[in-house]
């Protein structure tokens, strides 16, 4: 039975508000992302100096998102969302004022960025005060998956444009506002002020890690965004060394492209059927294992160049795609008072699964070549994929938002 369109989540004021806020807060990201590079290469002359932004921006998620996201329960949702946005506002107006050194521009970025944990697990948790029925929260969910595959798009371009043309130093005054005007549409919510949770973070995370491991729904739910998508994450990684090894340069935007794009279909195909099961399987790990599989005969079968790199890379977007019945799946089987802390756990686990991916795939890839890495390891996902569809939990998938085991 298909189901409502996604649009129609965007008449609820409140969801409204949290993706206008969305919108510009991820476009102020990457226009800030691309200014601190170029700032750092003008100031430092150094291209790997400059690279360090990227490893400055994403450590906070590895780092902090398991210790700050209990912030998320503990204090009011909303509160907690207006603070991050003007603290990173403030601190970006401070880097972009001030002549200061290098080191200490790192220092600031990383302590920016520290910001978004405790964001985004706000964020996460606060959609379902604002939808309780099931249906709802994943269309909502997959409005804002979406719009981020949307802003990875056209994000990177149209932040090169504005850099190019204002410069470093106006491009990071646009991202500075950007972050004012989310914490203005945050601040117009009627949900989120009223905080979930008295526990502090060590016990909020270890109530948190109960929740996720000792129920073999939500467990799977949660790893196999780590584990079935190894592969898919190492081609991320390798895709300008895959492209210029084996179908030329002049691919690269197409099959880039290809990625995001497949998963923003499989986000609507989704969408649009609405149902988490089929004849009684979840269907995330059916999709990462389609996906895998697709990948693997792009790659391994004796196919013209440009049809194996889509294939392949068409594949990875499939992967990604089954985020959200995962995200729906730990959610709906979380208690509310430790669902930011949940948040912060996965985006721990995903971020390293992310880091620790893309480094097997170039590892693998200096040993063999792009492609039989990336086999290898669409292999290994799929077999988890295979193993997880084996593996069915006993329990139901028909709890709904706000029930807890």
């Amino acid at each position: 039975m298909l189901q409502e369109s996604s649009t129609s989540v965007l008449k609820n004021n409140d969801f409204r508000l949290l993706f206008l806020a969305q919108v510009t807060s991820e476009f102020g990201d990457w226009i800030a992302r691309l200014a601190l590079m170029v700032l750092v290469l003008q100031r430092s002359g150094s291209g790997p100096m400059s690279g360090l932004v990227m490893v400055v921006a994403m450590a906070p998620l590895v780092l902090l998102s398991a210790p700050l996201s209990p912030l998320a329960d503990r204090f009011p949702r909303r509160t907690v969302m207006m603070i991050a946005d003007l603290m990173r506002a403030i601190l970006y107006l401070l880097i972009m004022s001030v002549q200061l050194s290098v080191p200490v521009m790192l220092v600031l970025v990383f302590i920016a960025n520290s910001c978004a944990p405790p964001f985004t697990a706000a964020r996460s948790a606060v959609l379902t005060e604002v939808f309780t029925d099931l249906s709802r929260y994943r269309q909502a969910q997959s409005r804002m998956q979406s719009t981020s595959q949307i802003m990875n798009m056209v994000g990177v371009a149209v932040g090169g444009v504005l850099v190019a043309i204002l410069g470093p130093i106006y491009a990071l005054v646009l991202n500075i506002l950007s972050f004012v005007l989310s914490a203005l549409f945050i601040a117009g919510m009627k949900t989120g002020r009223v905080a979930i949770s008295t526990m502090k973070s060590r016990q909020a995370m270890g109530v948190a890690w109960c929740a996720v491991m000792h129920n073999p729904l939500v467990r799977r739910a949660a790893l196999l965004p780590i584990f079935a998508t190894i592969g898919a994450y190492a081609a991320e990684a390798l895709i300008v060394a895959y492209t210029e090894r084996y179908v030329g340069r002049g691919w690269l935007s197409l099959i880039a492209a290809s990625v995001p794009a497949t998963t923003l279909l499989g986000f609507w195909v989704i969408e649009r059927l609405g149902l988490p099961i089929v004849r009684g399987v979840h269907v995330s790990p059916l999709i990462t294992l389609a996906g895998n599989v697709i990948a693997l005969i792009g790659l391994m079968a004796p196919l013209p160049a440009i049809v194996s790199a889509l294939m392949a890379y068409i594949g990875a977007g499939i992967i990604f795609s089954q985020f959200i019945l995962s995200v729906v799946a730990v959610v709906q089987r979380v208690p509310d008072t430790v669902r930011g802390s949940v948040n912060g756990l996965l985006q721990t686990g995903l971020t390293t699964g992310i880091l620790l991916s893309a480094g097997a795939g170039s590892w693998l890839a200096a040993i063999f070549d792009e492609r039989r890495s990336l086999a290898l390891l669409m292999g290994c996902s799929a077999a988890y994929s295979l193993y997880a569809i084996v593996r069915q939990p006993e329990k139901g998938e028909d709890a709904v938002i706000g029930s807890a085991d």
